[in-house]
């Protein structure tokens, strides 16, 4: 006997149905790139410049600082719920591997319902996102999406320092809320932390593009013929491109303090303890940046 499927089964789907099917099929074939690094570290370049290439997009008009990812879902924490800039990766529960609350699939559900409104061009095949936090969360997005790229940034731990230390204070002194801004020995401190969660996670990934913000700035061929080819996309005539040179500020800045009477004690101290984590990642004290 043949079966016969009802009347019900036959109609045709509801503009919702269709419409919810439709995206589904958008996300298997879309390609999720993940950009992140430390603030401060170039990650909005990069995001900018991948996601103006031609067949890829990234998140505009959230409402958000830069647009970022992290601010759209609470599938994991915010770096802000672990202090936030300079302070988010001393916390241990900041560095995410593998799924904690739910399955990796999910996870995925709920990061493409949270983004899906916010992509500037849906229909483009390869969609980036930006969250500082990736850093230290890359596997467990792997997990969530195991076919995805992830671009790290990397800028001299000076540069980051100084460049953040101005968001390190919180609240008003006197009240409950009040963190005073971080020290430098502090700042650099949590760079080697970040960064070293990230090498233990850096071998697990399939993918992964590691970007020092200085070698971009000298050659912005490092994304245009290394991820942009890697992703299959093209660059536009019009598309972000890093500036010229290096801004001096942070440099002379650096240079003005190690001058300092505390900076050449600190040479001498603490500082010279963290020279051989800055070199893993191919910076020095007294280097260009």
């Amino acid at each position: 006997m043949v079966h016969m499927p009802s009347p019900d089964s036959m109609s045709p789907p509801s503009r919702s149905q269709a419409d919810e099917r439709l995206g589904r099929a958008r996300a298997a074939s879309t390609h999720h790139v993940f950009v992140g690094g430390l603030h401060r570290s170039g990650t909005s370049l990069v995001t900018r410049m991948l996601s103006s290439a031609e067949g890829a997009t990234g998140l505009v008009g959230t409402g958000f600082m830069e647009d970022e990812g992290h601010y759209l879902h609470e599938v994991v924490p915010s770096v802000k719920e672990f202090g936030g800039p300079g302070r988010f990766a001393f916390d241990d529960r900041a560095h995410l591997t593998v799924p904690v609350d739910g399955s990796a699939a999910q996870i995925r559900t709920e990061l493409l319902r949270a983004w899906q409104p916010y992509w500037g061009a849906p229909e483009a095949r390869v969609h980036v996102e930006k969250s500082p936090q990736n850093l230290l969360q890359s596997r467990l997005l792997q997990a969530a999406f195991p076919d995805a790229s992830f671009v790290m940034v990397v800028r001299h731990p000076a540069a980051v320092a100084l460049a953040t230390r101005k968001w390190t204070g919180v609240g008003p002194p006197g009240t409950r809320r009040f963190m005073p801004k971080r020290s430098l020995h502090s700042l650099l401190d949590h760079w080697i932390a970040a960064h070293a969660r990230f090498a233990v996670d850096r071998v697990h990934l399939r993918d992964v593009t590691v970007i020092r913000f200085e070698d971009l700035v000298a050659d912005p061929s490092i994304v245009t013929s290394t991820v942009f080819d890697a992703l299959g996309v093209a660059s536009r005539p019009n598309g972000a491109r890093p500036p010229a040179e290096l801004d001096p500020t942070y440099r002379l800045q650096w240079r003005r303090w190690l001058a300092s009477p505390i900076g050449r004690m600190a040479r001498d101290g603490w500082l010279a303890d963290m020279a051989s984590a800055f070199e893993r990642w191919g910076y020095d004290i007294d280097g260009e940046f």
